[in-house]
C-alpha cells in the first residue's frame, strides 16, 4: 500500500487564530497531493505541531477527515494532563499586539505564559489503517 506522509507546523501564535485557516489550507494541499499521486496513494498520515490543543478549531477541522491516532473508541479524549508540549514563561520586547506594523507604536515588554499541553499529533485515514492501540502522550 501507496501511503502519503505530510509533516506540518501551523502558526505558534494560538490567539490569532491562524491555525484554522491553515488547517484548510492543509486539507486543500493533501487532496491535491493525492489526486495528483492518483492510484498511486491508497492512504495519508498527517504529522506535526499543530500548535492547537485538543478541541481546538484546527484540531476538529483535521478530524472530519483524519483519525487521530492517540485515541481510539475506548479513549474518546486526552487522559488529564497528557500533554507532547512543555514550554516555559516567556519575556520578549515587541510592539504590542495588533500595532506590530505600526511604526509609531513603542515596543514593550511582553509575557508569555508557559503551558503544558497536547500541540503535536499523529493523524490517519481511518478507512485505511487500523491502529492497533493509541500512540502514548
Amino acid at each position: 500500500q501507496n501511503v502519503l506522509v505530510v509533516s506540518t507546523h501551523l502558526h505558534w501564535d494560538q490567539e490569532a487564530g491562524h491555525q484554522a485557516a491553515e488547517a484548510e489550507e492543509l486539507l486543500q494541499f493533501v487532496a491535491s497531493a493525492e489526486a495528483s499521486l492518483g492510484t498511486g496513494c491508497t492512504a495519508t498520515v498527517l504529522c506535526g505541531d499543530l500548535n492547537a490543543t485538543p478541541g481546538a478549531t484546527a484540531h476538529r477541522i483535521l478530524l472530519n477527515r483524519f483519525q487521530d491516532a492517540a485515541l481510539h473508541e475506548g479513549l474518546p479524549s486526552y487522559p488529564p494532563h497528557a500533554f507532547t508540549s512543555l514550554k516555559p514563561d516567556v519575556y520578549y520586547f515587541a510592539r504590542p499586539r495588533g500595532q506590530q506594523y505600526n511604526p509609531k507604536a513603542y515596543p514593550q515588554w511582553h509575557r508569555q505564559k508557559g503551558r503544558q499541553e497536547v500541540i503535536d499529533y499523529i493523524l490517519y485515514d481511518p478507512w485505511a489503517f487500523a491502529a492497533a492501540e493509541p500512540v502514548t502522550v
